[in-house]
């Protein structure tokens, strides 16, 4: 999934939000749904703080550069949250509420993975024991 192009083309600062998303879905009552409670989605300007965004001149999200000026509180993760929808990796219901794009696919692929590393660790310790 680290590969895929779309999240190959995101800036830091929309990686390191995608990623958070991805974390605070996993860890949500509703799996694959980031929200605060039922029908309410997270402030951006939370978001922003919570996962350490900069959010003034000089951010690289969106593809603003140094000339961008000052932006009000949220605004940067405003227009990250868009640009992963656009992206298709995300959706952005009414309320706030983001949903994971194939959250259900994402979880069956890491846990592919997981199984993939301990065979290859088990394989390992078993050569060292012969």
């Amino acid at each position: 999934m680290i590969d895929d192009p779309k999240i190959l083309a995101l800036s830091d600062g929309e990686f390191r939000l995608l990623l958070g998303l991805w974390c605070m879905a996993s860890e949500s009552n509703k799996r694959g749904l980031v929200y605060i409670k039922e029908g309410i989605g997270p402030d951006p300007v939370a978001l922003a703080s919570h996962f350490r965004i900069r959010e003034f001149e000089g951010d690289d999200i969106g593809g603003m550069g140094p000339e961008a000026g000052f932006c009000a509180p949220g605004d940067m993760t405003k227009r990250a949250l868009n640009n992963l929808e656009h992206w298709g990796l995300i959706r952005q219901h009414d309320g706030g509420v983001i949903e994971i794009t194939n959250f259900d696919l994402l979880q069956k692929e890491a846990e592919r993975e997981d199984i993939r590393r301990h065979e290859r660790e088990r394989k390992r310790e078993q050569r060292t024991e012969e």
